[in-house]
């Protein structure tokens, strides 16, 4: 249930208010706003990003809570604290807030927790020695290179009912063997007030066929692999995991469009 999208869901929260506010740790001044978002773990790292790039301001400190600050995903939870740039979000003025993202249960929990108000655990952004963020900081920068801080943290939760949340499919698709345990069917008459609202396409495993899988396997793997084309065991690797070729995004989108003619 995609409820809002980021960007809306700031804007909404923010455009009351005056003065503006200084750059914040949670665990010291409360946040004008927290807007807790819940559900796909697929659209998370493009909401990371997007959060810091796009939503924060700049010119103050940014400052970000992960389970696992040495993996690429960032483990099942994250929150990212900062002021809030009037500029990209079109609010009156600018905020203290701090955005939660909860990803352990899937697109799932981007739905019937949203529309029922079902209160769910997620990282609890505290700092300090006896917080459960407790070490010092680590300098970052996304890949459009937005600088901010990021805390590792411990087990410690909050519980909170989610904003917004993010689903792979459409929400009518959670009733029956969909649905996550402990939670009832999707139910329509229920998820008033609540809109559903497009926000990207996702592509899970892209299928090609053997010719392609063939070519690709021919320039990424060398030829004393089993995994190339030439190799005297190809025949009986050609289609486990280990050979299996990969695709850049570029690629990818070049062959949905039919541009690929090489």
């Amino acid at each position: 249930m995609k409820r809002k999208v980021i960007q809306g869901a700031a804007a909404a929260a923010l455009l009351t208010g005056a003065s503006a506010a200084m750059a914040f740790n949670p665990s010291v001044t409360p946040p004008d706003y927290t807007v807790f978002i819940s559900g796909s773990s697929a659209a998370s790292p493009t909401v990371y990003s997007f959060t810091i790039d796009t939503i924060c301001d700049h010119s103050q400190d940014i400052s970000t809570f992960v389970r696992d600050a040495a993996a690429s995903e960032k483990g099942n939870d994250w929150g990212i604290a900062c002021r809030v740039n009037t500029a990209t979000t079109g609010v009156s003025a600018a905020r203290n807030v701090l955005f939660l993202k909860r990803d352990n249960g899937g697109s799932g929990y981007g739905v019937t927790p949203v529309t029922n108000a079902f209160a769910l655990d997620v990282i609890a952004t505290t700092t300090g020695a006896s917080g459960n963020c407790p070490g010092t900081p680590t300098s970052k920068t996304t890949p459009n290179n937005t600088a901010y801080n990021e805390y590792t943290c411990e087990s410690a939760n909050v519980s909170l009912i989610p904003d917004a949340g993010f689903s792979d499919v459409e929400p009518t698709k959670f009733k029956g063997i969909n649905t996550p345990s402990g939670f009832n069917d999707f139910d329509p008459s229920t998820a008033l007030p609540f809109s559903s609202e497009p926000v990207a396409a996702l592509g899970f495993g892209i299928p090609v066929n053997t010719n392609l899988r063939d070519a690709l396997q021919a320039v990424q793997f060398p030829t004393s692999s089993v995994c190339n084309p030439s190799n005297g065991s190809y025949s009986s690797n050609a289609d486990s995991e280990a050979c299996m070729p990969t695709l850049h995004p570029a690629e990818i989108s070049e062959l949905f469009v039919g541009d690929l003619h090489n």
